[in-house]
């Protein structure tokens, strides 16, 4: 049976967007209460049937975005309007703002004056483009999310709800529970131990959290205080390798490295974070007073490997597939996943094999977890969609440069702004997502011209016919090609 990828992530997206209409709210946060409305109801299954239609004539389809056929343009604008709604009710408005003056940029960018004018498009085209192009909704970020992303996240949330959660969080107690501030000094280390395999503040938050937050209180600390140290320390998580937020696996993409190279980039952030947070929470403890934990509240190091020591294997088994063998990130996620279940059905923790409750529940939580995900990949599908349909992007690349006057440094610094800017009121993926189509290329082609001082390009007759003589000239000599 032959498919195009887009078909398996069109389903993928349109089953995500239904969800989210009979789940999430049209007001208020939080999982919906009471009655489903007729509307959500309308408007899930109004997703579902548009994604039908997709996939099932998808071959045809895609050929046929030009034409503004309504066969074609229908379906993807009620799944680019159901998808920013959807996005809307699980994230808010900043994200949905931000992609609704995108795509007004590409319907509308032959009227932005100077240098950042772009190339108008007819809605109807644009409509099909968005849904159906490889470019658009469809494109790498939903690929990467549905793909590799899903893989890590069902590991995760598989070690959370059969016990890693308690052994990581045991480990903290043990390394750093008798220091002062014990408790804040274990919610961080714990949240960091446990992003490590989850990625997902959320996660972070909801697993260790319950224990660490009123272990703080105890220790005296305030509700404010104690709240607000796990959900720092846990947001660090995604920064911490092997298993790291949806936005690692984007940057690898985006840069067109292996995964084990953005693991290997990420742990002077990761350390510096960490430790960063650890200075500021031994000050306040000085500050306050407030001493470690009581020697009896401590586990015994000895029960806890001995319960413990199953969790370790399929990380062995993670960090040599991504770094040894070069598997594939995805492939060394469910080789880890598959280790786990066979030593936790082997050999038990704290004298307890899992249930089938427990799988049912690592997937469910797999699932909440990745819709919001799907939405913001898709989401970002639609900003590289409309800079590429309004021909732009180029143009505000070199905006960029100029902004960063071809200084290097400058530019990380004013990439750096514009990451907290955002960050302040986007998802990370969200932010990342946008800020790697914009800025990825200044930082790459200033790079470029850092270490290649000297490329010529001559259009004309080269030595074996005619096309472009491509020179690089370095201390080495010259490569022709």
């Amino acid at each position: 049976l032959s498919y195009y990828p887009q078909q398996l992530l069109a389903i993928l997206l349109g089953l995500s967007v239904s969800v989210a209409f009979l789940s999430l709210p049209a007001k208020g946060n939080g999982i919906r209460e009471g009655r489903l409305p007729w509307l959500d109801l309308g408007l899930s299954l109004l997703a579902l049937a548009a994604t039908l239609w997709i996939v099932w004539g998808y071959p045809t389809l895609v050929t046929q975005v030009f034409a503004r056929k309504p066969e074609v343009f229908l379906p993807g604008l009620v799944m680019v309007l159901l998808l920013l709604e959807a996005l809307r009710r699980a994230t808010g408005w900043a994200l949905v703002i931000i992609i609704a003056v995108f795509l007004l940029y590409a319907l509308f960018g032959n009227l932005v004056p100077g240098r950042l004018q772009g190339r108008a498009q007819n809605w109807q085209v644009l409509s099909g483009y968005m849904a159906l192009d490889s470019n658009g909704i469809l494109g790498v970020p939903m690929a990467v999310a549905g793909t590799v992303v899903v893989s890590f996240i069902l590991f995760g949330q598989l070690l959370n709800t059969t016990g890693g959660s308690n052994f990581f969080t045991d480990g903290a107690l043990l390394l750093m529970g008798r220091f002062r501030g014990g408790a804040m000094k274990i919610a961080v280390l714990a949240s960091g131990l446990f992003g490590s395999i989850s990625g997902s503040a959320v996660s972070n938050v909801v697993s260790t959290g319950m224990i660490t937050i009123p272990l703080m209180k105890k220790a005296g600390y305030r509700a404010e205080v104690a709240g607000a140290t796990e959900a720092v320390a846990s947001t660090g998580g995604q920064l911490v390798p092997p298993v790291m937020g949806a936005a690692a696996f984007l940057m690898a993409v985006t840069a067109e490295v292996d995964y084990s190279v953005v693991v290997l980039a990420s742990l002077v952030p990761a350390v510096l974070y960490y430790l960063a947070l650890f200075l500021q929470i031994d000050l306040m403890a000085g500050r306050d007073h407030i001493r470690g934990v009581e020697g009896e509240e401590l586990p015994r190091a000895g029960a806890v490997m001995r319960a413990g020591w199953i969790f370790i294997l399929p990380f062995a088994v993670l960090i040599a597939g991504l770094f040894s063998l070069a598997w594939r990130p995805e492939y060394a996620a469910l080789m880890a996943t598959l280790l786990l279940v066979v030593v936790l059905y082997a050999f038990g923790y704290q004298g307890k094999r899992p249930t089938s409750g427990q799988f049912l529940e690592a997937l469910r939580d797999t699932a909440d977890s990745v819709v919001s995900i799907l939405f913001i990949a898709g989401s970002a599908g639609i900003v590289i969609g409309a800079l590429n349909a309004s021909g732009v992007l180029f143009n505000i690349t070199e905006a960029i440069i100029d902004m960063g006057a071809d200084n290097l440094p400058l530019l990380l610094v004013i990439s750096a702004a514009l990451c907290i800017f955002l960050g302040m009121g986007m998802p990370t993926v969200g932010v990342y997502a946008l800020l790697s189509t914009l800025v990825a290329a200044p930082l790459v082609q200033l790079h470029l011209v850092d270490n290649n001082p000297d490329i010529i390009l001559q259009d004309g007759p080269t030595p074996s016919g005619t096309g472009i003589d491509i020179q690089f000239m370095n201390n080495a000599g010259t490569v022709q090609a």
